[in-house]
């Protein structure tokens, strides 16, 4: 195990897959973030989600609606 700057142990492992990956947290319940997600969305090749089932459709962002819209490259 390593210990990255700022953080707890760290596996090389996960330092080894997640090399190069950017992530953000965005509150889709505030009309900000969803704006940020669409803004985002324009530069993006995938779109990975954690919420439950049904969430993003609750709040207008779906893949395969607004954000397919934004960019139909997008996974």
């Amino acid at each position: 195990m390593t210990r990255s700057p700022g953080s707890r142990r760290t596996t090389t492992f996960y330092l080894c897959a997640n090399r190069n990956k950017k992530s953000v947290t965005v509150n889709i319940a505030k009309p900000g973030g969803r704006e940020i997600i669409c803004q985002l969305t324009e530069d993006v090749e995938v779109f990975m989600e954690n919420y439950e089932v049904g969430d993003l459709k609750r709040f207008g962002s779906t893949t395969s609606g607004v954000l397919k819209k934004i960019n139909p490259d997008i996974i």
